[in-house]
């Protein structure tokens, strides 16, 4: 789930999923801005030259309720970013029961550090192959994986109560200006 930028790392994701072994059954679905159309190419140019035209989707900007759907109808999300602020996918994702392999340069990620989610160099196809494989062939390690996401995204916070906060900050020096001679 994001735009298509260099920054995103879809690349990475390319190079783990040639290494799987061919007895693996997936679909990578890519929902998101397609505004870089040079990158949007190389990246659809190299998923031809991989072979893996048939198991990659790109699906560009979604609705909310799309995006809902997809998020639903996922089992994993790979989050390999070589960059991101906060990351809201990563919450988004454990919020539906998905485990998380995001890439270790993600301090949201480090912040829920769980069963749940697994930081991994954003350089390394393989240990990104190697955890992917994990999750498809160790039924106990994904439904830990998925339980572990539940269970952390009871503790995170829903937007309802940053914007609480924000609006009563604001609130306060409001009157506290108004108070002021």
């Amino acid at each position: 789930v994001g735009g298509i930028s260099p920054r995103k790392n879809y690349s990475l994701v390319l190079d783990a999923l040639a290494l799987l072994p061919a007895q693996h059954k997936w679909i990578w679905t890519i929902a998101g801005r397609l505004d870089d159309t040079n990158e949007t190419q190389r990246l659809q140019k190299k998923t031809q030259d991989l072979g893996l035209s048939e198991q990659v989707q790109w699906l560009g900007s979604l609705s909310e309720e799309s995006l809902a759907a997809l998020y639903h109808d996922s089992d994993i999300l790979l989050y390999p970013s070589h960059y991101e602020g906060y990351g809201m996918a990563l919450d988004e994702a454990l919020a539906y029961g998905l485990p998380v392999l995001a890439s270790d340069h993600i301090p949201s990620a480090h912040a829920h550090a769980s069963p749940a989610i697994r930081c991994l160099d954003p350089l390394t196809p393989r240990a990104w192959c190697e955890a992917l494989s994990d999750l498809l062939n160790d039924a106990d390690s994904f439904h830990k994986a998925c339980f572990s996401a539940s269970e952390l995204a009871k503790r995170l916070p829903d937007w309802d109560h940053p914007t609480d906060r924000i609006a009563s900050l604001i609130t306060r020096i409001h009157q506290k200006g108004k108070s002021s001679p």
